[in-house]
């Protein structure tokens, strides 16, 4: 069904001469990306209204793709596998947040954060075989997602310490998803290549 209506989509746009048909093949990937991301960001807001955990929510993807966009990571085989993936990511952090103990939070948040920013400086960016990057592309990637990591961390520290820390589990947590993906890419790449 996606492929069909970023089929669809593509070829509409090269018939409305809004692009060439040796660029649809590349607009129908991109449309199929956006139509599965789009989906899945709808999906994980709704739960986030039906549990009453939207703005922390808001948060968590914010970080989270801002972060997954520059460290790289596991991709999943397809669409699907993708989108499912990430609504059960997301249903595992707010699992996990409901059972930390808030009163606890910035011992908490503070071995979160340290598990969370190592694998990221030392091995971001994940350049996933189906997705090239050029040697300048991987450093300047790399300085964004250390960048952005230790902006994550300061605004989470920042916003437990100001005494929001369900908030700043949502961001922590966000860090937390990307370093793991990180993670979960090298292993299953390595695994591949093995094979």
């Amino acid at each position: 069904m996606l492929q069909r209506l970023s089929e669809n989509l593509s070829h509409y746009l090269v018939k409305q001469n809004a692009a060439t048909e040796e660029k649809r093949e590349i607009i129908q990937y991109g449309l199929q990306s956006l139509i599965s991301t789009g989906l899945a960001v709808v999906l994980i807001l709704v739960i986030a209204l039906l549990l009453g955990q939207f703005w922390e929510s808001v948060v968590f993807l914010v970080g989270f793709v801002f972060l997954r966009r520059y460290t790289g990571g596991y991709h999943a085989g397809t669409y699907f596998r993708c989108f499912a993936t990430t609504i059960l990511a997301y249903l595992l952090n707010i699992g996990l947040i409901r059972l930390m103990d808030e009163a606890r939070v910035l011992p908490v948040l503070i071995v979160i954060l340290a598990i969370s920013i190592v694998p990221i400086f030392l091995f971001s960016p994940h350049v996933n075989p189906r997705h090239p990057m050029t040697e300048r592309e991987i450093r300047l990637f790399g300085r964004i997602s250390r960048l952005g990591t230790l902006a994550v961390a300061a605004v989470a520290l920042a916003t437990a310490l100001l005494g929001s820390g369900h908030f700043a589990l949502f961001i922590c947590m966000s860090l937390f998803t990307a370093s793991v993906t990180l993670v979960v890419g090298m292993l299953h790449d390595r695994r591949k290549e093995r094979t």
